[in-house]
C-alpha cells in the first residue's frame, strides 16, 4: 500500500518538474525571439513595429505587424526571401502596414495676457499609422493633449514656459511611448514679424510689426498667428501715435489762436 502511494508521490512530482522545465523553456524560447536573426513572436491582440535592414549602409523598413486571432504568431525575418513572403501571404487576421510615424514644429509669439507680456507657443503636428490610436504632445514629460485617431493633423497652442523647451509627439498617453517626432523650442531662434498697421488718424505715423521667436522649423498656424499679432500691435501703435499727432496739433494750434488774440 506504501509503495503504490510512494510512486503516486513520485509520478505528481515528475509532473510537477515537467511543468516548470517547460515554463523555463518556454520563456528562454520567447526571450530569445524579438530580434531580425531570430524573428518576432506577435501576441494575440496586439502590435509590434518591426524594423529590418538586410544591405548594409541601406536604411532598413519599418512594419507594423498587428495580431488579430486568438494565438500567437511567428513573424520571420532572418533573411529578405521569408519576411517578403510573409508581407506578401500572412494570415488574413494579420495586418501589415507601415510603421506610425509624425512630425511636430515649433513658433511662438509674445502676447500681452492679463496685463502681461507672455510667451504664446504655436505647435503643428500630423501623424499616420498610430499603433494606440491614441496620439499625444508633450512638454517634457508633462502630457499636454491626446488625440485620437490612427491618423490627423492640426495645431495646438499654449503659454510657453522657459526659454528652452522640449516637446515631444508620441504614439500612446504614456511619457514613455513610442516618439514619433520633437521639436525644441528658445527665446533665442528665428521667428517671423507680424505686418506694419495701417497709418494712425490725423498724419500720424504708421505703427511697427510684432515679433515672434521660435525654433527653427515653424508651423503654419504659428505664422498665421504672428501676422495676426503683428497686426493687431500694429494698428494699436499707429492709433496711439495717430493720437499723440492729433493732441500735438490741437495744442499748436491753440497756441497761435491764443497769440492772435492778444495782438
Amino acid at each position: 500500500m506504501k509503495r503504490g502511494k510512494n510512486k503516486s508521490i513520485k509520478f505528481g512530482f515528475k509532473i510537477i518538474i515537467g511543468i516548470i522545465l517547460s515554463l523555463i523553456s518556454f520563456s528562454v524560447l520567447a526571450s530569445a525571439l524579438n530580434t531580425q536573426a531570430t524573428g518576432f513572436r506577435v501576441d494575440p491582440n496586439t502590435g509590434k513595429q518591426i524594423l529590418v535592414e538586410f544591405f548594409a549602409g541601406i536604411s532598413g523598413e519599418c512594419q507594423q505587424v498587428v495580431n488579430s486571432a486568438s494565438s500567437s504568431i511567428f513573424v520571420p525575418t532572418k533573411t529578405s526571401t521569408e519576411w517578403l513572403n510573409f508581407k506578401t501571404n500572412h494570415p488574413q487576421s494579420v495586418t501589415v502596414t507601415n510603421c506610425a510615424s509624425g512630425d511636430l514644429s515649433y513658433y511662438s509669439i509674445m502676447t500681452f495676457l492679463l496685463l502681461s507680456l507672455q510667451q504664446q507657443v504655436f505647435l503643428s503636428y500630423n501623424y499616420s499609422n498610430s499603433m494606440s490610436g491614441k496620439v499625444s504632445i508633450f512638454r517634457g514629460n508633462k502630457r499636454l493633449i491626446t488625440y485620437t485617431g490612427s491618423a490627423g493633423s492640426g495645431a495646438y497652442s499654449s503659454i510657453g514656459s522657459g526659454s528652452y523647451t522640449i516637446y515631444y509627439l508620441r504614439d500612446g498617453k504614456s511619457a514613455s511611448s513610442p516618439l514619433l517626432a520633437s521639436c525644441t523650442s528658445s527665446s533665442g531662434g528665428g521667428g517671423g514679424s507680424g505686418p506694419s498697421g495701417p497709418s494712425g488718424p490725423s498724419g500720424g505715423p504708421s505703427g511697427g510689426g510684432g515679433g515672434g521667436s521660435g525654433s527653427s522649423s515653424s508651423s503654419s498656424a504659428g505664422a498665421a498667428a504672428g501676422a495676426a499679432a503683428g497686426a493687431a500691435a500694429g494698428a494699436a501703435a499707429a492709433a496711439a501715435a495717430g493720437a499723440a499727432a492729433g493732441a500735438a496739433a490741437g495744442a499748436a494750434a491753440a497756441a497761435a489762436a491764443g497769440a492772435g488774440g492778444v495782438g
